[in-house]
């Protein structure tokens, strides 16, 4: 019975967590990543290079919310400057660093919102 209740609370939480960091919106530090969810399905893919890159301090299972200005070229051949953030593994960070090139999604209502594909 305890350790039910504990595997319970254990999904509770991490349920809390998603929904804090990934659905709401306005979730970790104002950013709606439930908006950049929405992009990743239904946007246009592009390239994009990294500008720069910041730690928010915001955190999802020890990995890092980053905020990334990137220099997107859009497939129509128009490049312009975008903010975005996303939660990267401490694993995949050396891939991001400024000057990379990276795969990006942008909503086709809003072209300053950029999702960076997985």
């Amino acid at each position: 019975m305890a350790t039910t209740l504990l595997v319970v609370l254990g999904l509770l939480i991490l349920a809390g967590a998603v929904y804090l960091f990934l659905i709401r919106p306005g979730g970790a530090d104002g950013y709606d990543f439930g908006h950049t969810q929405r992009t990743l399905q239904s946007g246009t893919l592009a390239n994009a290079t990294v500008l720069q890159l910041r730690d928010t301090g915001g955190r999802l299972n020890s990995n890092p919310a980053i905020e990334f200005q990137l220099e997107v070229q859009a497939p129509d051949g128009l490049v312009y400057t975008a903010m975005t953030r996303a939660i990267i593994s401490t694993v995949d960070l050396p891939r991001f660093q400024p000057g990379a090139r990276i795969s990006v999604k942008i909503d086709p209502a809003d072209r300053g919102s950029v999702a960076i594909v997985p």
